[in-house]
């Protein structure tokens, strides 16, 4: 007898694919420069506080020798984003904790000098007497020991276009909502001298001194006060979100061998591909290549199998390989411009992310022979394009699986795990042929329906019809499926 399919009725939700990456940053240190009257005399800090900008009323209307706030942030690009990336978008947003003291516009502008975080901390506008390493009105780093032998700024307060840079990367208006804790942000899709800034922080690790928040200082009683890196509920610390596109890293098999952790097979001089990689295999000028994963456990965001290049991905490692697709709370792209590629029954294939397959011909095919297995949390496939995907491991993950377009080619009884749920679209098609199962008086038979007809007990192999699913009707296939 044939194995039933049993369905049942229910629209599954795949979000669109954004490859990006997108990290959220908390400051590796803030600060606030506080003015005082002189060097000589007792400087203050808020390492530990809040941040403080524009003036408080402390000399009213008068020219200004005490009351004027300058913020510092910074946070450690180079240790969250991968080297080689490109940054797309950035945003800050800060906490105003007070919402006080009217509309004003708040600046960003790039540190072009180091400054330090001490352990002084005064819940207010004042300060507290500078503790040692911290950033003051006139030292970059205050020497508690011996003041007079502290670094300083080229002018009080730092100098524009020599301890800060003179062009503002961004500026936003700060409203007086009277309501505490209100956010105030930053973006790069208004301000682009903030892509320019951390763009540089990450390529140039060593000049990453963060920014400077200027207020407005011709006033008194014009300052705010934001959440500082150590800021607690209902206060939230400053927060630097960043979006960037992975480094592509190419592979040319110039090597002379087909191991992955070889640096000559590949485009970039950087070594061989870290976490997270996007990765083109085939532009090698050979037709044909094989890519050895040897022990290397790589992470990759993004796998493209080149146009015209046929790939096979294998481990020759005791026990095998593992590659981890993981492109965080986005799918991983799969896409297959090719015909024949292969990732071999050698590796196991771990899904930290979703993973979203595109083979763009109808002539092009990628073959995923080993397992494919849940990692961190239940992840599934979704499929696209005019070509072949086909699966023939012994797969346990445990998301869904959806056919938008192109053919699903299920070569193993294990293919599809227990429980998945599968949806062909209005452009796919499933073809589920084990080649285990016995043949039959029947088996060259293959059983069609349409969204309108009813579900039929299929013998196998079984082509469903492109479209006969797009009423979103989720077959689910038992595992070990015989035929007698």
């Amino acid at each position: 007898m044939s194995p039933k399919l049993n369905s049942a009725i229910c629209l599954l939700a795949w979000a669109s694919p954004a490859w990006a990456q997108s990290v959220v940053l908390l400051p590796s240190k803030t600060n606030t420069l506080i003015q005082v009257t002189s060097a000589s005399v007792q400087q203050l800090s808020n390492g530990q506080g809040d941040i403080y900008v524009g003036r408080t009323n402390q000399d009213g209307q008068g020219p200004a020798t005490i009351s004027i706030r300058r913020g510092l942030v910074a946070f450690d690009v180079a240790d969250n984003v991968p080297a080689g990336a490109t940054i797309t978008g950035v945003t800050l947003t800060v906490d105003d904790v007070r919402e006080l003291n009217g509309s004003q516009t708040i600046t960003l502008s790039r540190m072009l000098r180091d400054w330090g975080q001490g352990a002084s901390y005064f819940d207010g506008g004042q300060g507290a007497p500078a503790a040692n390493g911290d950033a003051t009105w006139y030292y970059t780093f205050y020497n508690a020991a011996d003041p007079a032998a502290s670094p300083t700024w080229t002018a009080p307060g730092g100098l524009a276009g020599v301890d800060f840079s003179a062009t503002i990367s961004a500026a936003a208006l700060d409203p007086a909502t009277g309501v505490a804790n209100q956010s105030l942000s930053w973006s790069s899709t208004a301000n682009l001298g903030m892509l320019t800034d951390v763009q540089q922080w990450l390529d140039n690790p060593a000049t990453n001194f963060g920014w400077i928040v200027l207020g407005n200082e011709s006033a008194g009683q014009t300052a705010k006060r934001f959440g500082g890196q150590n800021a607690t509920s209902p206060e939230t610390p400053p927060q630097l979100a960043v979006q960037y596109s992975e480094p592509t890293w190419i592979w040319t098999g110039n090597a002379g061998n087909a191991a992955w952790t070889s640096s000559g097979n590949w485009s970039s001089s950087a070594g061989t591909p870290g976490g997270n990689a996007a990765i083109v295999l085939g532009s090698s000028a050979a037709i044909s290549a094989t890519v050895d994963l040897l022990a290397a456990a790589p992470r990759v965001s993004q796998l493209t199998f080149d146009a015209n290049h046929t790939v096979t991905m294998t481990s020759t490692a005791p026990g095998g390989g593992r590659l981890t697709l993981d492109n965080g709370s986005n799918p991983v792209a799969v896409v297959v411009s090719s015909s024949g590629s292969v990732i071999d029954n050698t590796i196991v294939v771990g899904l930290d992310s979703d993973l979203g397959v595109t083979i763009g011909g109808s002539g092009d095919s990628l073959t995923i022979a080993g397992s494919i297995v849940d990692g961190d949390a239940a992840h599934g496939i979704q499929m696209d394009g005019a070509g072949t995907l086909i699966l023939s491991g012994d797969n346990t993950y445990t998301g869904p699986t959806s056919v938008e377009a192109g053919t699903l080619l299920l070569t193993a009884s294990d293919a599809l795990p227990d429980g998945t749920s599968l949806t062909v679209g209005a452009g796919g098609t499933l073809i589920f042929d084990p080649p285990a199962v016995a043949a039959s008086a029947d088996s060259s038979e293959s059983t069609s329906s349409t969204a309108a007809s009813a579900v039929p007990e299929p013998t196998m192999p079984t082509l469903l019809a492109a479209g006969a699913l797009a009423a979103g009707i989720v077959w689910f296939l038992p595992r070990k499926a015989t035929r007698v």
